[in-house]
């Protein structure tokens, strides 16, 4: 199974761990390493100053011998929104359609510039489940996932830090592999 190189962002520095066989009932952690940043680099969980963190990231890479190029990274700063909601069941697909229109003056942020999970928890009848809505700014990723990508990396997946443990998890609720409503890249050509 593939690896993932999980990001924690703050304003001292960047911390990782490479995963192996991520995303399966028995993930490894094979390696990790951190690297301090400049102040201004990081400010709240996000690269601010794109050539200072692709720099960073860069470093990381050389200094912790990482073998995979794909990065996951959690958000979890106060532009994310969580909200306790009950909508329709319905398949993945489906749900990643309409969420949009399902949520509409539910949270306080602009849809046309955001991000939106939700992870179900549990079915209530009526054709209806209970979970956690999440949403957050798009455009404030933006530099985040542009250093990454700068850096040579590959984004496979960003989500809300609060559910990173509950989606690798086995037997947690919701799924196993990050939401495909989570800020999912496909792989470069």
């Amino acid at each position: 199974m593939a690896s993932v190189v999980a990001l924690d962002f703050s304003r001292a520095g960047i911390r990782a761990v490479q995963i192996d066989e991520a995303y399966t009932p028995r993930p490894r952690i094979s390696r990790f390493g951190n690297v301090a940043v400049p102040e201004g680099t990081i400010f709240d969980g996000e690269i601010v100053d794109t050539g200072r963190g692709v720099k960073a990231i860069k470093e990381l890479w050389k200094k912790s011998g990482f073998t995979t190029n794909r990065v996951a990274f959690g958000i979890g700063n106060r532009k994310v929104v969580v909200r306790e909601a009950t909508l329709p069941v319905l398949p993945k697909a489906q749900r990643k359609q309409s969420l949009r229109f399902a949520v509409e003056g539910q949270i306080p942020l602009d849809l046309d510039d955001a991000i939106l999970d939700f992870l179900p928890l549990r079915d209530v009848g009526g054709g209806q489940q209970e979970g956690l809505l999440v949403a957050t700014v798009k455009s404030g990723l933006e530099t985040t996932v542009t250093a990454i990508e700068d850096a040579g990396k590959q984004v496979d997946a960003v989500d809300f830090a609060g559910f990173s443990l509950l989606r690798v998890s086995p037997g947690a609720p919701g799924e196993t592999r990050p939401s495909s409503t989570s800020a999912r890249r496909a792989p470069s050509s």
